[in-house]
Order: structure tokens, then C-alpha cells, then sequence
């Protein structure tokens, strides 16, 4: 009888407290997410966002063009380097 009353009184308040500790943040990440996955899936992105994003969109086709004629260019330098250092009879680098 003391041991129920004694599991009564201290061993389940304390379970029930660690427990709750727990599983808060595992119970709140669950409802998070099926709120997540129940909203509508339509698009998040307001009106002066998209503009930014098609700004963002064509600087980065600009970027990727200037590098592509960058390479050319690196590679143009290189191959003339090496045509240099071929046809140099000495075979010394400068």
C-alpha cells in the first residue's frame, strides 16, 4: 500500500512532467507540418516578389553568359600559351 501511494504521489507526477517535456516539441514540429501540408498549394510569392525574382532571373542568365565568354576567352589565352611554348626551339619559359 505505501508503494502505490508512494508511486501515486511522487512517480507519476514526475513521469507525466518528463513526458511532457518530451513530446512538446515532437507534438508541436506534428501539427506544424500537417498545417504546412494542408494549406492550399498555391504560390507564396506576392506581385513586387516576382518582379525581384525575374530581375534575379535575367541578372543570372547575364552572369552565366559573361562566364561562358570568359572560358572562351581563358581558353583562347591558353591555347595561345601553348602554341607559344611549342614553337619555341630554346624550350626556356619566360
Amino acid at each position: 500500500m505505501e508503494l502505490l501511494l508512494f508511486i501515486v504521489i511522487v512517480v507519476l507526477p514526475l513521469l507525466t512532467i518528463t513526458l511532457r517535456l518530451a513530446l512538446k516539441p515532437i507534438v508541436e514540429a506534428v501539427i506544424q507540418l500537417s498545417e504546412g501540408l494542408s494549406r492550399s498549394r498555391e504560390s507564396r510569392i506576392g506581385p513586387e516578389d516576382a518582379a525581384a525574382l525575374e530581375r534575379m532571373q535575367e541578372d543570372l542568365s547575364a552572369l552565366r553568359a559573361k562566364v561562358a565568354e570568359l572560358e572562351a576567352a581563358d581558353s583562347f589565352y591558353r591555347g595561345l600559351i601553348e602554341a607559344q611554348r611549342s614553337s619555341d626551339p630554346t624550350g626556356s619559359s619566360s
